[in-house]
């Protein structure tokens, strides 16, 4: 049985419809992201299971039971906003006690539960402060301690890393999957931001007016993109339309690019064998190198001019045009001096025909 079960969700707000037969089914201690740009509906469908807004249509079930009409109290959902929403005139300690005490436990019981929870999130010793004394990091770990301190049957997370800095966001990721991995409370979280929810998922959904795209572990998502949306949304990629040529073999077929290049790519049994698609290459398939690479380590090999680099740190990122072609954007990793290619250098770049992703132009 899921912990949680999501049927036929429908949220409209005037003509316009922000979730549309949403569907999702989570295992008991699974971390799934819902992803996807502003206004895609991820929030509101948070805000549903939380019990915040009233669906107009669906079903929501949690540990078995139907939710959909319960209020917010009586659902054992633990929340974490944006915002943090801690009580600024309560200490560390009564902020984590809020909803035991709401829950009529025994002071005694909730001084043990309250010092073990601040224990998991390594704030021990910081029970007496108010939260304008704490940094961004330490109250958003406030937070996730009075959301989990009552136990909830789930945890739902809206955007909370979000106001951190990026050092400080990346740290907390692996304290937020470490702590949700120790605590093993099933988990719903909301971002917008595609790295984040690669580092820290079990499996994606990813939505899009309301509407779900793809579902699956980030790696699948990434690599075996089922339209033209997820596979432009995930990743940093160069986008082309193409005509599907003649097949090379019965493994390859020739791509012949809008911007006037032929390209090969792996034959897929999910597109027409004729017609217009939407080619993907992600940067970091394509290499840049100062001599023409072998044939035998890269079928689409092309000559251009590096026209941009930009150094930041470990990787290099590049824009080379191509000779009677069109852009082609890359990364390298900053490895050895083959890569330090400058503006204005020659170069080569490749990449294999498994690396080109390719759609119905029109599937999303």
């Amino acid at each position: 049985m899921p912990a949680l079960s999501i049927k036929q969700l429908r949220k409209t707000y005037g003509a316009t419809t922000a979730v549309d037969s949403f569907d999702l089914d989570v295992a008991e201690g699974e971390f799934v992201s819902l992803l996807g740009p502003s206004g895609c509906g991820k929030t509101t469908i948070l805000r549903m299971v939380a019990g915040l807004i009233t669906p107009d249509s669906g079903q929501i079930v949690i540990a078995g039971k139907d939710v959909t009409h319960v209020p917010v109290h009586k659902r054992n959902v633990g929340l974490v906003f944006q915002s943090y929403a801690l009580f600024p005139h309560m200490t560390v300690f009564d902020n984590v006690a809020f909803g035991l005490r709401r829950n009529n436990l025994a002071e005694d019981k909730v001084k043990e539960r309250v010092i073990t929870v601040l224990s998991k999130v390594r704030l021990e010793g910081l029970e007496d402060r108010f939260p304008k004394q704490l940094s961004g990091g330490q109250q958003q770990r406030v937070a996730l301690a009075r959301a989990i301190a009552p136990e909830p049957t789930i945890l739902l997370l809206d955007e909370p890393l979000s106001n951190l800095d990026k050092q400080l966001r990346m740290n907390m990721q692996i304290e937020l999957k470490r702590l949700q991995r120790d605590v093993g409370v099933t988990t719903i979280f909301v971002t917008h931001d595609q790295s984040e929810a690669m580092a820290m998922s079990d499996r994606i959904c990813v939505l899009e007016s309301g509407k779900t795209q793809q579902i699956g572990v980030p790696e699948d998502l990434y690599h075996r993109p089922e339209n033209k949306f997820i596979a432009t949304f995930l990743g940093r990629s160069n986008s082309f339309t193409a005509s599907i040529g003649k097949s090379v073999s019965g493994k390859l077929v020739q791509l012949d690019l809008d911007e006037g290049i032929q390209i090969l790519a792996t034959a897929s049994d999910k597109v027409a064998s004729s017609g217009k698609v939407h080619v993907t290459i992600r940067h970091e398939t394509v290499k840049i190198s100062k001599n023409p690479p072998d044939k035998s380590k890269a079928l689409n090999r092309f000559k251009g001019k590096v026209i941009y680099r930009a150094f930041s740190g470990s990787i290099i990122d590049y824009v080379v045009t191509l000779d009677d072609g069109p852009e082609f954007l890359l990364e390298a990793t900053n490895v050895d001096g083959e890569r330090h290619a400058l503006p204005g250098a020659e170069v080569w770049i490749s990449f294999e025909a498994g690396a080109v992703l390719v759609n119905e132009l029109g599937d999303q």
